[in-house]
């Protein structure tokens, strides 16, 4: 069988849908020549998933490949289950979303979504009842949950949380990579409990609420009972976007976690704010593990020393709590590994602060389009025209987030009329909000 070689099921008709829909299985390298039954690894979208030459995608059918034939992991089959692109956010929920939803340390905010129930109840028995039952008939699989992984990214990490906990019965792991919880009711929070699953839960620093998000999500977790290093495994990559790319290496760490051998800790790093405050908002940081095979942690359980005393104190989650004006040394370790950071603490630090953005646009730009300056998913800023070629807006955000952020010129399309390099190169900013600030950029073109 080829590297990574994938059937393709085109014909499936699902009665749960009401729709033809397509599939795609990655069997093991040895499948043919042996009689072994193998566990499955479920995926939600699939088509962006699985390999396609000259597009951006996980390869995650490639990258498991390469992990079974090195023996990093035992044979496994991957299934990619297609999304309907045109409905992807009704069909990946289970009910419609609260019209205020949660966006980290936003708070609720009033949100759209889309028209209509939410179909992940369909969904879920389509995936459940159907394309498992066909795996399971069709392939030699081990069908128990305790062999059975089902992973998403984004709004498929939101279904497949749901699912999982519907379905503890079908599905004994969980891989959540960057789940958009904030479409989550405090209803099905309060109605979570612990079904013996193992869970892999992250998101990428630069994910904005993302990641106030999921930690959010890991207390609550951990509040159920799981417990970190044995059924619960968090991360918040540092710099990593909401895109395939990342998906791709902390899916990647996910296989590694779940099905490879344990390896030891080799190295560790402090990362978030060096500035904590007596008063106003609370400072996070982000105490990140790599691992000899290269999968990496964000250890919310941590142990930390702080010299002087009396300057701070830092919570195992990695929450700094500010006791007096001055300077400290903050130091972890665990066994062999040892980090440290030097923290502030001034008196205030608001919750917020403002981005006081500045662009110019090249003198050829068509009049009448909006500048739009767009960060993260479904965030944006209309800025004002002060001249043919100087456009400003504010923004508030919360302090300490991390996000990218593009110009164009539309306002519903993020990636419709965006700004690029002169000879046509994406581009992304990145941003880090530590405090107010003014952001002047160049538009150096712009796509059609």
């Amino acid at each position: 069988m080829d590297k990574g070689q994938v059937h393709v099921i085109t014909d499936f008709y699902s009665k749960a849908l009401g729709s033809q829909r397509i599939f795609r299985v990655c069997l093991p390298p040895d499948y043919d020549n042996s009689q072994e039954r193998y566990p499955v690894v479920y995926m939600h979208d699939g088509q962006w998933s699985f390999s396609e030459e000259g597009k951006r995608r996980w390869n995650a059918d490639l990258t498991a490949w390469d992990l079974m034939v090195t023996g990093s992991i035992p044979p496994i089959i991957l299934v990619g289950v297609d999304c309907n692109e045109a409905d992807r956010r009704r069909e990946l929920s289970h009910t419609t979303p609260p019209p205020f939803r949660r966006m980290g340390r936003r708070g609720y905010i009033p949100c759209h979504s889309f028209e209509g129930e939410g179909l992940g109840f369909s969904y879920e028995m389509y995936m459940a009842d159907e394309v498992k039952s066909y795996i399971d008939s069709h392939y030699r699989t081990k069908p128990e949950k305790e062999h059975t992984l089902l992973a998403g990214s984004s709004m498929g990490g939101l279904v497949t949380l749901c699912m999982g906990m519907n379905r503890h019965e079908t599905y004994g792991m969980l891989g959540l990579l960057s789940p958009a919880v904030h479409w989550l009711s405090d209803e099905f929070y309060n109605s979570m409990e612990h079904y013996g699953q193992k869970i892999w839960l992250d998101c990428g620093m630069a994910e904005s609420y993302y990641v106030d998000n999921t930690r959010e999500l890991y207390h609550i977790l951990k509040g159920l009972g799981y417990e970190q290093g044995k059924d619960l495994h968090y991360l918040a990559e540092p710099e990593a976007v909401h895109t395939e790319q990342y998906f791709a290496q902390r899916f990647r760490m996910l296989l590694l976690w779940i099905f490879g051998k344990k390896t030891e800790p080799e190295t560790v790093t402090i990362l978030g704010s060096d500035t904590a405050a007596l008063n106003g908002y609370a400072t996070m940081i982000n105490t990140v593990i790599i691992y000899e095979n290269g999968i990496m942690q964000s250890d919310m359980e941590g142990s930390y020393r702080s010299d002087p005393p009396g300057i701070l104190k830092v919570e195992p989650h990695g929450e700094v709590r500010a006791v007096s004006a001055g300077r400290a040394m903050v130091t972890y370790e665990k066994g062999n590994l040892k980090a440290a950071k030097e923290i502030r603490v001034v008196n205030a630090l608001s919750r917020d602060v403002l981005l006081h953005i500045l662009v110019e646009i090249p003198r050829d730009t068509p009049q009448g389009d909006p500048i739009v300056y767009h960060f993260f998913r479904d965030q944006y800023c209309v800025l004002e025209k002060k001249s043919d070629t100087l456009y400003e807006g504010e923004l508030g955000v919360p302090r300490d987030w991390e996000f990218y952020g593009h110009f164009c010129r539309c306002i519903e399309d993020r990636d419709k009329k965006r700004e690029c390099t002169a000879d046509r190169k994406e581009v992304n900013r990145f941003v880090r909000t530590s405090k107010n600030q003014t952001l002047h950029y160049v538009v150096e073109a712009w796509q059609e």
